[in-house]
């Protein structure tokens, strides 16, 4: 297991954050949480998602894309075991009780 955390971003309201994040971290950006990681200066190591709310448009070429046409969200499609030591997810509900799960 690393010594670290890995962080996960979704979609919302913009709130403005401090996270020092340090060499065993991880960043994950799901869809709009590509915007977000993006304002408050992080790089995500690894961005996914159908990309139907995010507003960038210099997705990295290695994003992983889902079809739009699915029951879940994003988040909830996140299929990872990052093997750290502590997860911190961050998501608004955008207004959206459907962002919410």
């Amino acid at each position: 297991m690393k010594d670290g955390i890995c962080y996960i971003f979704g979609a919302g309201d913009f709130v403005d954050c401090q996270i020092d994040i340090q060499k065993n971290d991880l960043v994950i950006a799901a869809d709009g949480g590509f915007d977000y990681v993006k304002k408050i200066g992080l790089m995500a190591d690894f961005v996914l998602g159908d990309f139907d709310s995010v507003l960038s448009k210099d997705l990295p070429s290695d994003a992983i894309s889902y079809p739009s046409q699915k029951d879940d969200t994003d988040m909830s499609d996140l299929n990872i075991n990052p093997n750290m030591n502590d997860l911190s997810i961050n998501q608004n509900t955008n207004d959206r009780l459907d962002d919410s799960n």
